[in-house]
């Protein structure tokens, strides 16, 4: 797309404009429309396609050559909706257990937030992926991270077929759930939700790890930018020993890139990051963002060698007792996934998906055939060799 905008009118009753932030200075209500489109939204995913969570990415990335931003108007010329985006690359994974067999690399434009800020019109829709296919040719999908079932979204990509000339949906890894905690009065409150079991064993499994911590265990919350040196040191040590790292990889480096990017993050009010510890010795940590009233749950990890202290989750429990101390916040956004810890902390539970949005070519066709192809035969394996089981991840990290 370059530097130019590309709009393209709908007849008398919309139009849609890809503009680069280059370009957002010809448009000088923008973001009080943005504004007010948020707050007309309900969608746990708000902070991604925030006007403030844009400004953050351009801040970071200064040359911002992969931003690209969706605006959409009536015949009156009235904004009805913005849609952020971001031209980035998706890894689709062909993987049994922790073993990484092939993996592709595609082109795509994810919709940030996942549900385009625009009205519910399937026109819209139509003409908004179209215009991204048209503007970016060099892109192989569009991607939706976290779609719930109930959205118009999912219906108009489950009911519209008379574009699959265009473009062909595929579930991601098949269904599963969106998973958050809408925030009661008191952490007494929340306890008194889960059955008795379950409580016993978390306020068990607190004092466990305080016994080994000599009575003494620490959490520290990191919001400001004078802490993040330190959290990134202990959060790296943390990783370094977990069983995210071993299987995944690093996702998170003690580096310039990411303490800019948190700096930033705090300075916006967004960063809210904790770390378990016992005086010097780090035992878990969690990053995550705040915005408007919800918490995101971003990125965890524990050290496997106090697994049997269940580090995980004893920081989850009081995470959680912190949060509700912080009344301004009202939910806890735990994302897209079934790990079972998550199911027993949670009180909202959406059934969802990723989605990818394939361009309609033989070569994405072949691909998006293979993946299913395979992902259904793993499915059919789990079934019936690993009923049960459960992995690390399901101790609440």
């Amino acid at each position: 797309m370059g530097n130019n905008e590309i709009t393209i009118n709908m007849g008398n009753k919309f139009s849609i404009s890809l503009i680069s932030p280059k370009e957002v200075e010809k448009f000088p209500t923008l973001y009080q429309d943005w504004e007010r489109l948020l707050e007309s939204k309900e969608n746990l995913e708000l902070l991604y396609q925030s006007p403030q969570w844009f400004e953050h990415l351009l801040t970071i990335d200064p040359h911002y050559n992969d931003l690209v931003l969706g605006i959409v108007k009536d015949n009156f010329g009235q904004t009805i909706g913005i849609v952020p985006i971001r031209i980035d690359h998706y890894t689709l994974t062909f993987d049994l257990s922790s073993y990484m067999l092939w993996k592709i690399h595609l082109r795509t434009a994810s919709i940030l937030g996942s549900q385009p800020l625009i009205p519910q019109d399937e026109n819209i829709y139509n003409q908004l992926f179209m215009s991204l296919m048209t503007a970016f040719p060099e892109i192989q999908c569009i991607y939706m991270g976290s779609v719930p079932v109930d959205s118009f979204l999912w219906q108009y990509l489950n009911t519209d077929k008379g574009n699959e000339r265009y473009w062909i949906p595929q579930v991601v890894d098949g269904l599963q759930t969106i998973h958050a905690l809408l925030l009661p009065e008191t952490f007494d409150s929340y306890l008194s939700k889960l059955k008795r079991k379950k409580r016993y064993n978390l306020q068990r499994q607190v004092k466990l790890l305080q016994d080994h911590s000599g009575g003494r265990l620490d959490l520290i919350r990191v919001e400001s930018a004078d802490q993040i040196s330190s959290f990134l040191e202990d959060a790296v040590s943390i990783a370094r020993h977990s069983w995210q790292q071993r299987r995944i990889g690093a996702r998170i480096e003690n580096n310039q890139k990411w303490y800019e990017k948190l700096k930033d993050l705090a300075n916006r009010g967004f960063l809210c990051a904790y770390l378990l510890k016992c005086v010097n010795e780090p035992y878990a940590f969690a990053l995550g963002y705040q915005f408007k009233d919800v918490y995101h749950y971003v990125e965890i990890a524990y050290d496997e060698s106090f697994a049997k202290f269940s580090p995980g989750t004893v920081l989850l429990y009081l995470l959680t007792q912190d949060l509700i101390k912080n009344k301004s916040l009202k939910k806890l956004n735990f994302g897209l996934s079934d790990h079972p810890y998550k199911q027993t902390f949670g009180n909202i539970h959406l059934r969802g998906a990723q989605i990818l949005l394939w361009r309609s070519t033989f070569l994405n066709r072949i691909k998006r055939t293979s993946h299913l192809a395979f992902r259904g035969g793993i499915s059919l394996i789990k079934t019936y060799f690993h009923k049960g089981k459960s992995t690390p991840a399901d101790e609440g990290s």
